[in-house]
């Protein structure tokens, strides 16, 4: 589009085209044929000014979180995000909450993941995250005992402790009593 010389608008005030603005006043003939840079800066405009406009989409899978030796296990948005999208094609930034789980969380537990895109706008979701605990209880057991009985008695009382502990509470430690003969 070729601006020369001023025009009038329809309130009678005149104004000079500034050719490097989209929104500029312009001809009846210019305002369907843009230039090539005109043309370039509202594509441009158009394709970025969408990504203001839609949100992201929040898409959660469930997930079993195992229990670590201290009791603990920490997750993050990656393991209950099932697919979230941003329509614009941007990147996302992932959150859960909660993410943090101890022995007391064991079975499952309620997130809610977060997924928010370049421009700020969020999406939500929710997921089930499964605690378990996979790790044995350690039982600790006496060594060898040798007991001798008492002359004349075809027998012997042997006493003896066990004790077990588990990562995720302790067990009672248990005394047996055995007696008999061989």
């Amino acid at each position: 589009c070729a601006y020369v010389g001023a025009y009038t608008d329809a309130n009678g005030d005149t104004y000079v085209p500034d050719p490097y603005q989209i929104m500029s006043y312009s001809q009846k003939q210019c305002r369907v044929n843009f230039s090539p840079d005109a043309e370039a800066k509202v594509l441009f405009t158009i394709e970025n000014a969408r990504s203001y406009l839609f949100a992201p989409t929040a898409v959660c899978t469930n997930y079993t979180a195992v229990l670590d030796p201290m009791s603990n296990v920490t997750i993050t948005g990656a393991n209950v995000d099932g697919g979230s999208t941003d329509p614009n094609g941007g990147p996302l930034t992932l959150s859960v909450s909660p993410s943090s789980f101890t022995c007391a969380n064991i079975g499952p537990n309620t997130v809610t993941l977060t997924v928010t895109d370049s421009n700020g706008f969020t999406d939500t979701c929710t997921a089930t995250v499964t605690v378990v605990d996979n790790i044995d209880p350690v039982i600790t057991c006496p060594g060898n005992i040798t007991q001798s009985n008492d002359l004349g008695v075809c027998g012997a009382v042997v006493t003896y402790n066990i004790t077990a502990t588990d990562n995720c509470g302790s067990m009672a430690t248990q005394t047996f009593t055995f007696s008999g003969a061989p």
